[in-house]
């Protein structure tokens, strides 16, 4: 159950939190942007440099998230955690994915 409802919930966290990250300070979304079309239009360094920021923002996001999830269970000596576990397990069960055992 773990690896079919919050492992995949934790990679859209992700997701969703480099999206935010790259659309609301606008003018780094417009850089990043900026610098990859340079670099499609030919300009490798730019482009090259584009691509390394993006690297940068994800790989920070990732971090980010991990650095959460370890705090959580590292200072809330899992409460939190088998809270939203189980609240995924209920969810699980709703949808039919995982039998209640009798």
């Amino acid at each position: 159950m773990l690896g079919s409802t919050l492992l995949p919930t934790l990679l859209h966290a992700v997701l969703g939190l480099t999206t935010v990250v790259l659309s609301h300070p606008e003018k780094l979304q417009k850089y990043i942007s900026y610098l990859l079309h340079q670099g499609g239009e030919g300009y490798a360094p730019a482009g090259r440099l584009g691509q390394l920021l993006l690297s940068v923002v994800c790989a920070s996001v990732v971090t980010l998230m991990g650095l959460m999830m370890y705090l959580i269970v590292q200072f809330d000596h899992g409460w939190l955690l088998k809270h939203l576990i189980d609240i995924f397990e209920g969810f699980a069960q709703i949808i039919g994915a995982v039998s209640i055992a009798v």
